[in-house]
């Protein structure tokens, strides 16, 4: 019987008809003079198991009453969706803060909760923001460990992380220059300069590393190093900033929305430029041992090769078999 008052007031598809515009559907419903009162539920026919006609005022009794248009339920609970548009100028997470603080000041009951639509901006708003942070912290991780298991030291690559913090410094100085949000482009360019700004560091240490195994102090070596990877960090810097400027400027319409992703980029890669030269040395003469462990080399001999430190001479006899 619901099925059939539903079908007379909300129309069923009765067939679909091809026109220029794409597929039209034939919807058959009452007239709307047949949808006015109770009288006109009441006498809509439906078809009894036995094939009789009967009205539904033969099976059911109607009364009057307020309430609303749906009644939706979550897990057994009744819900009420609530929705609006963001006005220009503003940003859902700005929005979102301040509804928060004004539901604090209406005292609501404890059987009544305020939660984010499972499957609203809100909540994704919420689960791009949480996804976010795990992968920054996890990308960090990561890149910390392949460094790690590269240079067989905790040292060198805690020296070269330190190249991301000065990055976050830029990145967030151009949002806030640029007066753009920081929304989920932005988290992803935050992403995206871990691996960029650690190429600057890695370039400083290890070859400052090279030339202390070749005799030089640490003072000297690191300086030796920023002198000599000025260049090659400057060009691959910049080729990168020229590179995310289209983006960054947002001259097509159809990136406006990831403006943000270029801005985070360009002035994390420029604040890398130019602490990291100034950092990375300092934190460097710190925390690099006082002394490089010795790489082990290879000689051959008569029988089998004999491994050497570099600090035994080179002239040492071949054991006997």
């Amino acid at each position: 019987m619901a099925t059939a008052i539903r079908a007379a007031f909300g129309g069923v598809r009765a067939t679909q008809f091809q026109t220029p515009d794409g597929l039209k559907d034939v919807q058959v419903t009452y007239p709307l003079s047949h949808q006015r009162t109770q009288d006109d539920i009441k006498n809509i026919s439906v078809r009894s198991d036995t094939g009789e006609i009967v009205k539904v005022g033969d099976l059911a009794h109607l009364n009057s009453a307020e309430s609303t248009r749906s009644i939706d339920r979550v897990d057994r609970q009744t819900v009420v969706h609530i929705s609006a548009n963001v006005a220009p100028g503003y940003t859902l997470s700005g929005v979102d803060r301040a509804f928060g603080l004004k539901l604090d000041d209406l005292g609501l009951p404890d059987s009544v909760r305020v939660v984010a639509n499972s499957n609203g901006t809100q909540q994704n708003l919420s689960d791009t923001l949480r996804g976010m942070a795990l992968a920054l912290i996890f990308g960090m991780l990561l890149v910390f460990l392949l460094m790690v298991a590269l240079y067989n030291s905790y040292r060198s690559p805690l020296i070269i992380m330190f190249s991301v913090p000065v990055a976050v410094v830029g990145a967030l100085g151009g949002l806030a220059i640029t007066r753009e949000s920081l929304n989920a482009f932005s988290l992803i360019g935050t992403v995206l300069l871990i691996g960029l700004v650690t190429k600057n560091g890695i370039l400083l240490v290890d070859y400052a590393n090279q030339l202390r195994e070749r005799g030089l102090e640490r003072i000297d070596a690191i300086r030796e190093s920023a002198r000599v990877r000025f260049r090659p960090i400057v060009m691959t810097t910049a080729a990168m900033v020229f590179g995310m400027l289209p983006l960054a400027l947002g001259l097509d319409h159809a990136v406006q929305s990831r403006k943000s992703l270029g801005i985070v980029v360009i002035g994390g890669l420029i604040s890398s430029l130019l602490l990291t030269l100034i950092l990375i040395p300092v934190v460097y003469v710190r925390l690099s041992p006082k002394r490089l462990r010795p790489k082990a080399r290879w000689v051959t001999s008569d029988l089998y090769p004999v491994e050497l430190d570099d600090d035994r001479q080179s002239g040492a006899t071949t054991p006997g078999a």
